[in-house]
């Protein structure tokens, strides 16, 4: 099963997340930004691995599945 291992937020819409399968995946977000809870600027960085490695969760209640991250990824690396 393919989880979330590290997240790091890069630049405002971007993060960069490495899975258990040994792939780093850099994504745009932007797309998601009219949801109401989509995390300002400010809060950005205040990023977690949700319990079961599967999403991520931002300090605005804001949370998006590994799937959608991968879907949204602009750079895969092994």
């Amino acid at each position: 099963m393919n989880l979330i291992k590290k997240v790091t937020p890069l630049k405002y819409n971007k993060i960069m997340i490495e899975t258990s399968l040994g792939k780093k995946y850099s994504s745009d977000l932007s797309f998601f930004n009219k949801v109401h809870c989509y995390p300002t600027e400010a809060d950005w960085k205040n990023v977690s691995i949700d319990k079961s490695g599967l999403d991520l969760i931002w300090s605005t209640k804001f949370k998006i599945n590994l799937t959608q991250i991968i879907e949204h990824a602009f750079k895969i690396e092994n």
